[in-house]
């Protein structure tokens, strides 16, 4: 079994399994662009829930972080994270 078993899903989804350390002066502006980019797609699916960027590509520029202080930046359920979904989420 593979260390990265997420990499299958990379390839079948036509994800690169790594990115250009030096397109991006940093980890914030990777993040930036790829909520612009996937605006209107869903960003995270797990255990049945979904959360999407629109709210927050929206709102805020990540090139000016301390702008957000004190905003409310997206709204979602609570989701608890207990022993059981650790677990779920390490067999995958």
């Amino acid at each position: 079994m593979s260390h990265k078993p997420w990499l299958a899903t990379y390839r079948e989804n036509g994800i690169p399994a790594e990115i250009n350390p030096n397109a991006y002066r940093s980890v914030v502006d990777m993040l930036d662009a790829a909520m612009k980019r996937f605006v209107d797609e869903p960003a995270f699916h797990a255990f049945g829930h979904t959360r999407s960027t629109n709210m927050e590509a929206k709102k805020f520029n990540l090139d000016n972080p301390q702008a957000c202080v004190g905003q409310e930046l997206g709204v979602s359920d609570w989701l608890t994270i207990d022993q059981s979904r650790i677990d779920q989420f390490a067999e995958l």
